[in-house]
């Protein structure tokens, strides 16, 4: 009976990372919302009963509200990968290091997961269908490249400081008045609708009218920090965001450089860059008055 248990787990919990995977990063879902639900519910109620036979790339490495990890026992050594539960927890604490102190308080779990050297890196995604509480998911595969692993953590950061229940309404009606995704309506005011209002009315018809995102890259590189944060202003955003933290304020009149002073207008977004750098030793520690 518990070999049938322990092998149903680790059926559904590569199940729900591959549909995961699917939806969240390559855009392209294989299942209906009410198959997921189905499938993730099963899979929770299965690692209530039987604890000891949570897998490592489960939802079940779950974070506190102060930010503390809690790994469940079990193996801990990723199926596909050598990482033992010392080197995800050293993958977590290092990302916790470099954040602000509750830079997770929105976060249920940290999902350990792996596609191989140099491919996906990170992605957020919401765990509750209103966005009031999310995941992150690292690959160990790419901890060796500190510096672009640093810049993917900040860049699905911003994923989540923008598209959270507080920026984004994931129940409403499409509108013209803000910015809409697939299932998300940018609130009035917020991050992304701001941002996109400003940098992004001028061309979103060029855009729409070449979904070849290099060839529109081309036609506007002074905009924009990366070939990637072309796709879209959702990438946009997350992508200035990463080198507004990580790069010295700009001086120059570019719109690339114009993006990164955005978010000097808000100024909890600028303590965040400050908390980060001196972090990373970017920015000596502010004296205490």
């Amino acid at each position: 009976m518990s070999d049938e248990i322990l092998k149903k787990i680790i059926e559904l919990t590569k199940t729900v990372e591959k549909y995961n995977y699917q939806y969240y990063v390559l855009d392209d879902p294989l299942v209906p919302d009410y198959e997921y639900d189905r499938i993730n519910h099963e899979l929770m109620d299965l690692e209530k009963q039987y604890p000891q036979y949570i897998q490592p790339n489960s939802p079940s490495f779950r974070i506190g509200g102060a930010g503390e990890l809690t790994l469940m026992p079990n193996s801990l050594d990723l199926t596909h990968g050598p990482w033992t539960r010392e080197d995800l927890e050293e993958m977590w604490e290092s990302m916790q290091a470099v954040l602000p102190k509750d830079a997770f308080r929105d976060f249920r779990s940290y999902v350990p997961f792996t596609d191989g050297e140099g491919e996906t890196v990170a992605y957020v995604l919401p765990a509750d269908p209103g966005g009031s509480q999310w995941e992150i998911c690292l690959d160990p595969a790419d901890m060796g490249d500190r510096d672009y692993f640093l810049e993917t953590v900040l860049h699905e950061y911003c994923h989540y400081l923008t598209l959270n229940h507080r920026q984004a309404d994931y129940r409403g009606e499409p509108t013209v008045e803000t910015y809409c995704e697939d299932g998300m309506v940018s609130r009035e005011g917020s991050y992304l609708d701001d941002f996109c209002q400003r940098f992004w009315t001028g061309y979103l018809d060029d855009r729409l009218a070449d979904l070849d995102s290099y060839n529109f890259f081309l036609r506007h590189e002074e905009d924009f920090v990366s070939s990637y944060a072309s796709t879209d202003p959702s990438e946009d955003i997350s992508e200035s965001f990463a080198f507004f933290v990580l790069w010295d304020v700009p001086e120059s009149e570019a719109v690339w450089a114009e993006k990164l002073r955005f978010f000097l207008d808000y100024p909890e977004l600028t303590e965040f860059r400050r908390q980060v750098r001196e972090n990373l030793g970017l920015e000596q520690p502010e004296q205490a008055a």
